[in-house]
């Protein structure tokens, strides 16, 4: 199975890398392949199967690798957060993990270990709905030090937030944005013309590009477009949160410290990341 997981590997853990590539390299292919008679269905069997085997694999690589308690899913989201990834999970296949940990029997709820400035919009209500999914059968708490905007996106939809007591933790960043950046003067001035020619009827073609200022129509587009996402994960936030949010000043884009994210309902206790692993196990079998 070592070749299967060959490209799927830098994505397991950028900082462990050495130790999961050694262990995938003992793996062996399950003998059951060989027993199916249609070449098309062994492939289609073997490509489901295997990426719900590799789900599995990296559900309790991470679980051993933050924890000791094996009933517990424990589902790093550290860094930029984007919707596909190379050097850590991508939104898409973090979704795909939670619903494998949904599944199995052995996890009793999951642990989101969350450190993160945020990401694209993109992709998050994929995972948050991956979240949602799980809540309803499992319980899911969030653990972090630092929950912002896409993180705080998708842990708004667990059970409980447990926010770790440090001037650094953070909280909220609850908005979005889009960032256009035109270098059209910059380069006049170095003296570089950059000239767009476009297929006659695609006149509309890459009107969102850094060699030309943005039209009035293109802008009031992206404003549109941002002003949706906006909606979307506010209206995600008082469905996950419902009931505990006090003051719709927090859909601002402010940003919260521990105690502050706690008493305006973002948040819901002071705790480290064991401390999270014992209060799932404690709604888990309440």
């Amino acid at each position: 199975m070592a070749e299967i997981f060959h490209e799927h590997i830098w994505n397991v853990a950028e900082s462990h890398i050495g130790i999961a590539w050694h262990k995938l390299q003992t793996m062996s292919a399950p003998s059951f392949f060989e027993t199916l008679p249609d070449p098309k269905l062994l492939e289609a069997f073997k490509t489901k199967l295997i990426s719900t085997e590799s789900a599995r694999y990296i559900n309790n690589y991470y679980t051993n690798l933050y924890s000791l308690s094996s009933d517990i899913l424990v589902l790093p989201i550290v860094g930029e957060m984007s919707r596909y990834s190379y050097w850590s999970l991508g939104m898409e296949e973090m979704a795909k993990l939670l619903d494998v940990a949904r599944a199995d029997e052995k996890y009793k709820g999951a642990v989101l270990k969350i450190s993160t400035p945020g990401g694209t919009a993109d992709g998050c209500s994929l995972l948050a709905d991956a979240v949602a999914n799980f809540r309803k059968s499992k319980p899911v708490v969030t653990s972090t030090n630092r929950c912002l905007s896409a993180g705080y996106f998708i842990a708004s939809q667990g059970d409980e937030i447990v926010v770790e007591d440090s001037a650094m933790s953070s909280i909220g960043s609850i908005s979005s944005l889009f960032i256009y950046e035109n270098y059209s003067r910059q380069l006049q001035m170095q003296g570089v013309d950059v000239e767009m020619i476009r297929a006659q009827g695609g006149e509309n073609k890459a009107k969102i590009n850094p060699y030309e200022p943005l039209t009035e129509e293109t802008r009031g587009y992206l404003q549109a477009q941002t002003n949706a996402a906006r909606k979307e994960f506010v209206g995600y936030v008082k469905r996950g949160r419902v009931g505990k949010i006090k003051n719709e000043d927090v859909f601002s884009g402010n940003v919260y410290g521990a105690k502050d994210a706690i008493t305006l309902g973002l948040a819901d206790r002071i705790g480290d990341f064991n401390s999270a692993i014992k209060r799932c196990q404690q709604l888990a079998h309440a």
